[in-house]
């Protein structure tokens, strides 16, 4: 169930609160990469829904950054843009599509808050999904593929993000 949003808790974005690991993170300064990112390329080699991997992981998995609660807000806000009716043609580009075998394929921007990303214009952005488990979201990375209009789709690499952190630090 959503949260009330009170502008004096930071740790409440699109109206879910962040997990409690996460705000740990926080507020311990341990919101960080993992300086050896070896764990992290693997989770996400392994979920790759496309035959031909993911060649751009090499260049982009030295600029995996955390997104702190401010930005976090922002991007996800960013989100909504997708949903107007001139971009109905290129939706697919971020918001993903419905597919049968990536689950879940798109995001609804209104239940889900960006976290992460691989990097400045990289656009490859790492998610909570709060629409399975509001108390405990699961993780969602975007996968780009061939043709961006048509082949994006956000998948789930984790169940929760306890399952994704104990997987990449």
């Amino acid at each position: 169930m959503k949260s009330n949003p009170t502008e004096s808790d930071p740790f409440v974005i699109n109206g879910f609160r962040l997990p409690s690991g996460l705000v740990r993170r926080i507020q311990t300064g341990t919101w960080v990469a993992p300086v050896d990112k070896t764990k992290l390329r693997r989770l996400i080699e392994a979920q790759s829904p496309w035959p031909a991997g993911v060649e751009w992981l090499d260049q982009l998995v030295e600029d995996f950054t955390l997104y702190l609660p401010a930005l976090m807000k922002s991007e996800s806000e960013g989100l909504y843009r997708w949903l107007e009716p001139k971009r109905n043609g290129d939706r697919v580009l971020f918001l993903g599509d419905r597919d049968e075998r990536i689950h879940p394929g798109f995001i609804e921007p209104g239940w889900v808050i960006l976290i992460a990303d691989f990097g400045l214009g990289s656009d490859t952005a790492l998610a909570l999904d709060y629409r399975e488990d509001q108390a405990e979201p699961s993780v969602i990375l975007q996968y780009w593929g061939e043709n961006p209009t048509t082949d994006n789709r956000w998948k789930k690499i984790a169940d929760s993000f306890t399952e994704w952190e104990r997987a990449i630090w």
